[in-house]
């Protein structure tokens, strides 16, 4: 009976106050019936008022049914054949709200600013395009856009009508003197077809056959050197047919491996520099050092001289194993506070889990932020958070202004509706003052009797009223760890590290330190899904690992195929680089710039019991770019050096050079950077090799033409929002009611019936005044 009238009434409890008033009204009934009655009615409607009576509205969301065409005009996407954007724009502009436009050009695919402009104008997006991109926004930033405006992406894939293949050369331009290098001739295009290439070394022909990746392994004598592959066979585009690459022979670079020798890691290493094996002294001399399977106690008295290191401009790589990260106490060591990750021994587990996610819904959330306002971007990250936490964890709802509300209770998520809970997320309003502390108390009232980890992710701007530190030490006595993402212009950083009891914010219980969960800024959240989330669901031994960020030094054309068969349980930091993953979402490399210097983690081991995989064949330059990338160039501590990075025809490049006065070379100015170097930015005009002074280098064909075809990341974007892939077979028509149908999701709010009922309670108290001041003075 009780639950039946909670479908009615806020707080039902009040109604046994009609036992009372029922038993007043007999007594007054029985002197004065008019008296009675009203009295009756009077204290009948205060009681249900006092019950908040309500009734369900439904509500209809799930965003706009408006449809904006965005067409790619860049070169690439031509080899789906003609434009149809128009052809189809005058299909369905007759069906509905329609706009139709183009974007990018020649050589820019800017198809993530295109979309996110189009939704700005809070319309639904069929793009016509390959989804690959040179310019702009990635489709990552895409997605987060889709999920905060709720707004959906579909696509049709087109068939292509013209093939077309580009040819690159992966390799160092560096390498040491007689060194054997491996360099990867890569064809990429329209389909997996294998191509006919050449490869030129010098003036000389050193490797023809059929090629989707063909190695070359070579020592090269000192000085410069020339390699040019070339497509044999002919395709849609010329330009894209022919790469040049410069490798110039330098003093190897010198690594100080902090570790055991013998090992694959010590092997690797050995063939590309000069590694000399010790503790960590004397580091000036060394472009990188790497730890190696070393607990925080053998780093403690060395941590002030590798930051130092580490600031002053030199690398640092941290190898995994049986004895580091959370098997070597690194958690809350000054070790830890060094490196782009933070330890993770028990957030992360099999068995029972239990998130609760607690979004502020005060008013101060609702002010603008970007094209919408920090109360969309929260719920948005919370629906996005929802997407992100596997099926076998426990999730709840609750939202907060001064009191914490209840919108989800906590439950095994695989049993409920994620699309039900992100659409009662949506229909969330921003009301009243705010109070962090009542809604993590709710929480945590929610949460404490349960078993097993305990959690609380905080989606606020942190613009709190009330003590919210005696709620953080209520979770934290619990067991409770808080993790909190900031959102809007406003947010209060400081306030929300502090809830989360991060390193740098200093928590303590009583007289201990304490280290809690993890801060976030918003465009970061999605890092939430290695703590809860189990991205491909795997299980297993083994794992294939897999690239997670593309554009990067590192794992820029990289393909990545190695197993391991264990790694070390850490999350990526806030303003880390999560690079590469195992297959069910464990953190395998992660990068991050400290100071002047690149830190890396490797969060596999040496290659002796789970890591093997990255160390044989092609997986083995994961290991060689990680250290390239963390010693930076190999002649930087000479008194000269000139280095360009990957210049392209028409697309910026950045020329760094190290000497004693500043070059002159016209229409170019460099400017000075602190480390002492001087740098400038060129734009290169033609393909080629070129000259600067006695050094070389190569410009290669504009990007746009670097990736051809259908892009498969785009289709992934399509369905994280809702949208939908169109065959080319399929009726076009059919989009706008794919969107009608997106549009209608039932939402249940409450809508209270206070005002009316104390209204008419004090209009009957007048009216009955009124009658017996009438009566009264008839009777004078």
């Amino acid at each position: 009976m009780f639950d039946f009238l909670l479908n009615y009434f806020v707080s039902p409890a009040y109604l046994l106050l009609l036992f009372l008033l029922i038993i007043i009204t007999v007594i007054l009934f029985s002197s004065n019936k008019t008296v009675g009655l009203t009295r009756f009615f009077i204290g009948l409607l205060l009681i249900l008022s006092l019950a908040q009576p309500y009734s369900p509205v439904n509500l209809f969301g799930g965003g706009s049914s408006g449809l904006g065409i965005l067409e790619d005009n860049s070169s690439s996407y031509n080899v789906f054949g003609p434009s149809v954007g128009q052809i189809n724009y005058n299909l369905l502009k007759s069906k509905g709200s329609v706009d139709y436009s183009n974007f990018g050009s020649e050589l820019v695919s800017d198809v993530g600013d295109a979309v996110i402009e189009s939704m700005m104008d809070g319309k639904n997006v069929l793009l016509l395009s390959d989804g690959n991109i040179n310019f702009g926004e990635e489709l990552s930033k895409v997605k987060e856009f889709a999920v905060i405006e709720n707004l959906s992406i579909s696509t049709i894939k087109r068939d292509v009508v013209e093939e077309d293949y580009s040819v690159s050369i992966i390799g160092p331009d560096k390498i040491g003197p007689n060194t054997e290098a491996t360099f990867t001739v890569q064809v990429s295009g329209t389909s997996g077809r294998e191509r006919m290439v050449e490869l030129e070394v010098d003036g000389n022909v050193v490797l023809t056959g059929d090629a989707g990746e063909l190695e070359y392994v070579a020592k090269f004598g000192d000085g410069y050197h020339r390699m040019t592959a070339k497509l044999l066979d002919d395709d849609f585009f010329n330009e894209n047919n022919i790469y040049h690459k410069s490798v110039k022979v330098v003093e190897k670079p010198k690594i100080l491996l902090y570790g055991d020798v013998g090992t694959p890691l010590h092997r690797s290493l050995s063939k590309l520099y000069t590694v000399d094996v010790g503790t960590p002294f004397n580091l000036d001399r060394y472009h990188t050092v790497i730890v190696d399977d070393k607990d925080a106690s053998s780093l403690a008295e060395r941590v002030g001289d590798l930051e130092d290191y580490v600031e002053d401009g030199n690398g640092l790589v941290v190898v995994g194993g049986r004895n580091s990260f959370d098997h070597g106490m690194y958690s809350g060591s000054g070790i830890e506070d060094l490196l782009p990750v933070k330890v993770s021994g028990t957030e992360k587990k099999e068995g029972n889990v239990n998130v609760i996610i607690l979004i502020d819904i005060s008013t101060s959330t609702s002010s603008s932020y970007g094209t919408s306002t920090a109360a969309d971007v929260a719920k948005g990250l919370a629906i996005s958070t929802v997407d992100n936490i596997a099926d076998e964890n426990n999730l709840g709802v609750v939202a907060f202004n001064t009191e914490g509300i209840t919108v989800e209770d906590l439950g095994l998520l695989g049993d409920k509706d994620r699309d039900k809970i992100k659409g009662v997320i949506s229909s969330l309003n921003s009301v009243g003052a705010t109070n962090v502390g009542a809604g993590i108390y709710h929480s945590v009232e929610l949460l404490k009797k349960e078993s097993g980890g305990k959690n609380i992710i905080l989606i606020s701007d942190g613009q709190t009223q009330g003590d919210w530190r005696a709620a953080r030490e209520v979770a934290i006595n619990e067991g409770i760890k808080i993790y909190s993402v900031a959102v809007g212009t406003d947010a209060n950083e400081d306030l929300l590290k502090g809830i989360a009891c991060v390193p740098e914010a200093n928590c303590k219980i009583g007289e201990n330190p304490y280290v809690g969960g993890e801060f976030y800024l918003g465009t970061q959240s999605h890092q939430l899904s290695f703590v809860f989330g189990d991205p491909e669901g795997s299980t297993g031994s083994s794992s294939n690992t897999k690239i997670y960020g593309a554009k990067h030094f590192i794992t820029e054309g990289l393909i990545l195929g190695a197993e391991v068969f264990g790694t070390n349980q850490v999350l990526p930091k806030s303003s880390a680089q999560l690079l590469i993953t195992t297959g069910d979402g464990e953190p395998v490399l992660t990068v991050w710039r400290r100071g002047l210097g690149r830190v890396a983690v490797l969060s596999t081991d040496n290659g002796n019991s789970w890591g093997g995989g990255l160390y044989k064949g092609v997986d083995s330059r994961v290991i060689s770019r990680t250290v390239n990338w963390a010693a930076g160039d190999p002649e930087r501590k000479k008194d000269y050096f000139f280095s360009i990075y990957n210049p392209r025809v028409k697309e910026e490049a950045e020329m760094v050079i190290r000497g004693n006065d500043i070059p002159a070379i016209e229409d170019v100015k460099f400017s000075r950077k602190s480390d002492g170097t001087y740098i400038a930015t060129i734009m290169p005009s033609n393909v080629g090799f070129f000259t600067f002074g006695d050094d070389e280098y190569s410009v290669n064909y504009n990007s746009e033409y670097s990736n051809v075809g259908w892009n498969n990341e785009l289709e992934e974007l399509v369905r994280t929002s809702g949208g939908h892939v169109f065959e080319s077979t399929e009726d076009i028509l059919d989009v706008l009611e794919f969107l009608k149908e997106k549009k209608n999701i039932t939402l249940v709010e409450k809508e209270l019936f206070i005002w009316p009922l104390l209204s008419l309670a004090m209009i009957i108290f007048i009216l009955d005044v009124w009658f017996r001041t009438v009566s009264e003075r008839k009777n004078i």
